[in-house]
């Protein structure tokens, strides 16, 4: 809750949402409601619970650099295959 209050009084901030995402449904919205009352949070904070399922997205494929010089490798496109930027 400390991180809330770093925000508070800006005009530039007014609203925050605090979304917590679990894959199960380990608290429902009514107890994450309760929650924020309890520990007094700002009233400009809402939090919304979001239960989903859990997937990742491929990792990128590990490419030689472009310039040809450097000795590093980096990720330079999220799909698997082929580097794309020999």
């Amino acid at each position: 809750m400390t991180d809330m209050r770093g925000y508070a009084g800006h005009h530039a901030w007014l609203s925050f949402y605090a979304v917590p995402y679990m894959t199960e449904n380990f608290y429902n919205q009514a107890e994450v409601d309760h929650e924020f009352r309890l520990v007094k949070a700002d009233r400009n904070w809402t939090p919304l619970v979001v239960v989903g399922p859990a997937t990742r997205k491929a990792k990128g494929v590990v490419c030689p650099p472009r310039d040809g010089r450097s000795t590093g490798r980096i990720r330079c496109h999220p799909l698997p295959g082929p580097c794309k930027w020999r």
